[in-house]
């Protein structure tokens, strides 16, 4: 993101070194005599992923500090009185010669702006027709920095664009707005953009921890399936044993039924030995 915000910065840095150039011409050259206003450049400095809260907080008040140094300056300068000529009021505001054809709608920006000035009023009228401030210098002053703010939407992609620098520009428009500029419309699409920039973020978050999620299922899957293979096994030999176990059973018994009719075979012999115990002649005599 710092080329954008470097970019920003040069631009709002050069509008406000215009707006110096001209406000010093409109001072010198009015009829009151009002001294020359030197206004402070405007600072856009740049935040790291991981910044301290302090330190965002502290930056987007100094963004509005020095929004605020534009707009209160040309508050305080009181503007020529119109006369029946409205390119002749404006140049009289400016301090020089210009022709009508310079000019969008009455309000003089770049060149290169005026397409995009000429494109938001036609799709949302003169926005600055109610500002407060006084002037047509004034406020092509602050619609060349709302024409900034477009193009650095123009610019980035939603993936690439941090939300400090869109709550830097939402900050920087509501000053536009609290000078009567009709920006609503830009305001809101700066805080859908926001929004939609957290629900990015929090999908890429998701979509991170379901990936490591994923790698911990496969290697779940191939220790469940480590588990299954040894527990087949173990049931296999357990199944043996168990065969063996029957077959040891049955020997057994067959053996111990063998043993039984041996002893009853040879008690049925005693009594035909024990008559002869004594003598074999008995009791033949």
């Amino acid at each position: 993101m710092g080329r954008p915000r470097k970019k920003l910065k040069k631009r709002l840095n050069n509008n406000e070194e215009e707006a110096a150039a001209s406000t010093m011409q409109l001072t010198s050259s009015s009829r009151n005599g009002y001294s020359p206003i030197h206004l402070n450049p405007i600072q856009v400095v740049t935040t790291e992923k991981h910044a301290d809260p302090k330190a965002v907080s502290s930056r987007r008040a100094s963004l509005r500090s020095a929004a605020k140094r534009i707009i209160q300056p040309c508050q305080a300068l009181p503007c020529p009185q119109q006369s029946t000529s409205t390119y002749q009021t404006q140049n009289e505001c400016i301090g020089t010669s210009v022709s009508p054809t310079d000019y969008v709608h009455g309000y003089k920006v770049k060149h290169k702006s005026m397409p995009i000035l000429k494109k938001i009023i036609a799709q949302h009228g003169d926005i600055a027709k109610d500002c407060t401030l006084p002037g047509k210098m004034s406020r092509s002053m602050l619609l060349e920095m709302i024409i900034d703010i477009i193009q650095e939407l123009q610019d980035n992609d939603l993936d690439r664009i941090e939300e400090d620098y869109l709550q830097d520009m939402i900050d920087l428009v509501k000053e536009f707005r609290s000078v009567k500029l009709e920006v609503d419309w830009l305001l809101k699409r700066l805080q859908d953009i926001l929004e939609a920039s957290r629900i990015l973020k929090q999908s890429c978050m998701l979509e991170e921890r379901g990936e490591i999620i994923g790698k911990a299922i496969q290697a779940r899957e191939k220790d469940l399936e480590r588990c299954q293979t040894e527990k087949r096994a173990l049931e296999a030999r357990i199944q043996t044993i168990c065969e063996q176990e029957a077959a040891c059973k049955e020997l057994l018994v067959t053996l111990m039924d063998e043993t039984s009719r041996i002893r009853e075979t040879i008690s049925s012999f005693k009594p035909k030995v024990d008559r002869f115990s004594h003598s074999l002649a008995g009791d033949l005599l």
